[in-house]
């Protein structure tokens, strides 16, 4: 069974990393997740949501931010395979994004706690996910953002509190805040 549904080959393709239809053998289903279908998560336009690159690492707000400030540090070379397959280099650039992410984050919202997973189900792309984790509630553009599982398990995740376009005007706002933040 293929690991791809209709959100991974529009992401595969949005990301420049080849076309989608060359992902699924002829006659092979695709797995639709039912956990992981979101609003949002229709027609999206992954390539808005990028907000950095740092080396290897393609920083990606995540188009679910029911955990304010959750993003995809994403692979850029192709590769579906899990982290045991990163080259030395990816590996240290990839512990230099995470550093810079916690530490660009908490300038912003102070995150408690910072969660990670790689598992790639849904977008077999090599990918990590950052997912920021908060005591109390934190308030972006009139969204209140609370973590009603705190000190628990943050999947499933719950329903964003943004809609796509917030998600995408939270995705520019990111962008400029790394501007000015950040120096590589």
């Amino acid at each position: 069974m293929s690991f791809w549904n209709d959100d991974g080959l529009r992401f595969w393709e949005q990301a420049g990393l080849g076309k989608a239809a060359d992902l699924i053998t002829e006659g092979q289903p695709r797995h639709m997740a039912e956990s992981v279908r979101y609003d949002s998560m229709q027609h999206v336009d992954y390539i808005r949501l990028q907000i950095y690159r740092m080396g290897p690492w393609i920083w990606q707000v995540h188009e679910n931010q029911s955990y304010l400030g959750r993003l995809i540090l994403r692979l850029e070379r192709p590769e579906t395979g899990s982290l045991s397959v990163c080259t030395t280099d990816e590996w240290l650039s990839l512990h230099e994004s995470i550093r810079a992410y916690e530490g660009f984050l908490s300038q912003l919202f102070s995150p408690d706690r910072f969660n990670y997973s790689q598992m790639g189900n849904i977008f077999p792309q090599l990918h990590v996910q950052v997912v920021p984790r908060y005591k109390s509630e934190r308030v972006w553009q009139h969204s209140i953002f609370g973590d009603a599982k705190w000190g628990h398990n943050w999947a499933p995740t719950p329903r964003s509190p943004l809609t796509l376009q917030q998600t995408y005007d939270l995705a520019a706002w990111l962008q400029s805040e790394i501007r000015t933040r950040i120096t590589q």
